[in-house]
C-alpha cells in the first residue's frame, strides 16, 4: 500500500483536501474574522486617540491659564514689594529727620 494505491494524484489529493475537507473555508473564516476583529480594534483605538487628543488640548489650555495667573501673581508680589520699600523708606526718612 504505497502512494500509488491512492486513486488521486498528489495534486488531486491536495485539491480534494483543501476544497472538500473544509481547509479553504477555515482559512477564509479566519481571515474574515481577523479583519473584523482588526477593524473593531482600529475603531476602538481611533476613539481612544480622539479622546486623548481632546484631553491633551484641554490640559494645554489649563496650563496656559495657570501660566498667565502665575505671571499676574508675580506682578502683584513685585508691586507689593515696591510699595513696601517706598513706605519703609518714607518712614525711615521721617524718623531720621525728626
Amino acid at each position: 500500500m504505497g502512494w500509488y494505491s491512492i486513486p488521486y494524484t498528489p495534486i488531486d489529493w491536495l485539491y480534494h483536501t483543501t476544497i472538500y475537507c473544509g481547509l479553504m473555508k477555515r482559512k477564509h473564516k479566519i481571515v474574515s474574522t481577523t479583519s473584523v476583529r482588526l477593524s473593531a480594534h482600529e475603531k476602538l483605538c481611533a476613539e481612544r486617540m480622539s479622546t486623548l487628543i481632546k484631553t491633551i488640548d484641554e490640559l494645554r489650555g489649563d496650563v496656559k491659564q495657570l501660566h498667565s495667573d502665575m505671571n499676574k501673581g508675580k506682578g502683584v508680589i513685585a508691586f507689593l514689594v515696591i510699595i513696601g520699600a517706598l513706605l519703609g523708606s518714607v518712614l525711615a526718612i521721617l524718623k531720621f529727620v525728626k
